[in-house]
């Protein structure tokens, strides 16, 4: 589930920078083609939200949910799994995506 996650804070990082230049460049007085649909400052809370929940996703992942008994509660851990999974869909088009993350 690492590689899910560098792959999700990889692309955080991009969007972020995105957002960042495309800020920079309507605070100069550039038109900017999108921009008045286009929130830098949401999408860079968007991405620090996102962030949160990757960090805090990734944690859960490698905590031990071993109960009493000895068992394993996997269905905890795939549930969290699955959230990150759906995270990175809106990214399935990037070349790095790989299937076997579809949720």
């Amino acid at each position: 589930m690492s590689d899910l996650a560098e792959f999700l804070r990889a692309r955080l990082d991009e969007d972020e920078r995105d957002a960042q230049e495309t800020e920079r460049l309507v605070e100069s007085g550039m038109e900017v083609p999108g921009a008045v649909t286009y929130s830098p400052e949401r999408v860079l809370r968007e991405v620090e939200a996102k962030r949160q929940l990757v960090r805090e996703i990734s944690t859960l992942t490698e905590f031990d949910w071993g109960e009493p008994d000895g068992s394993m509660r996997s269905d905890y851990v795939e549930a969290f799994r699955r959230v990150l999974r759906i995270h990175a869909l809106p990214y399935a088009d990037h070349p790095d995506y790989r299937e076997e993350w579809r949720p």
